[in-house]
């Protein structure tokens, strides 16, 4: 499978690569905060099923989801036993 790059996604559609990632950001902080509240109360647990939803399956993958996560839900994450023990 070949997946397309932010500047290729934005010239199909006619926005700017920025505009591309700022959307992609918008979407997966979207998406945490509502499994979030509506699904887990535990921010470790809303990552996890976050990273099941997105597919993600190695480290790298899941450095680049991770980076686009607002400060704010990582320091929730990064406050929970699970997170600070290693899981």
């Amino acid at each position: 499978m070949s997946f397309m790059t932010y500047d290729e996604i934005g010239a199909d559609i006619g926005i700017t690569k920025q505009a591309v990632s700022q959307n992609v950001k918008r979407g997966v902080n979207k998406v945490f905060d509502y499994i979030y509240t509506s699904i887990t109360k535990s921010p470790f647990d809303a990552l996890s099923m976050l990273v099941v939803f997105l597919n993600i399956d190695n480290h790298d993958d899941f450095t680049q989801m991770y980076k686009l996560i607002n400060s704010e839900s990582k320091k929730l994450i990064e406050n929970t036993k699970e997170w600070t023990r290693g899981y």
